[in-house]
């Protein structure tokens, strides 16, 4: 065997061929970074008086941080999920932000207006 066969047999033995019967399997918290940011959008509209908006995209962040940090290891899939959950967290933490800036806004705004009945 030469050294060339020898090379292409340890690559392909290390990345390429898995086993017939393992399961490709997807790592959970990137799974979990994506479902939480399908949720972001409602914490502007419909949460907004709860709790502090944008709580689901800070948590998708994190796992999806965390998802990354596993996947590269444990050789699972999820790579593409855990991006697109981490992408997703830092847009809606943005809307977050300057939608909390225009209400502050709005109500110093309100808050100098003159309220005197007119005479």
């Amino acid at each position: 065997m030469t050294d060339l066969e020898r090379g292409e047999l340890a690559w392909k033995r290390k990345v390429c061929i898995k086993p017939e019967n393992e399961p490709a399997t997807v790592n959970g918290k990137a799974i979990t970074s994506l479902v939480l940011n399908c949720f972001s959008g409602d914490d502007i509209s419909i949460c907004y008086y709860k709790s502090y908006p944008g709580y689901s995209a800070i948590l998708g962040l994190i796992f999806g941080v965390l998802g990354l940090k596993e996947i590269k290891p444990s050789g699972q899939g999820g790579r593409g999920l855990a991006i697109a959950g981490n992408t997703c967290s830092v847009i809606g933490l943005i809307i977050s932000v300057i939608f909390i800036i225009f209400l502050v806004i709005g109500i110093v705004t309100f808050m100098q207006m003159d309220h005197s009945p007119p005479m």
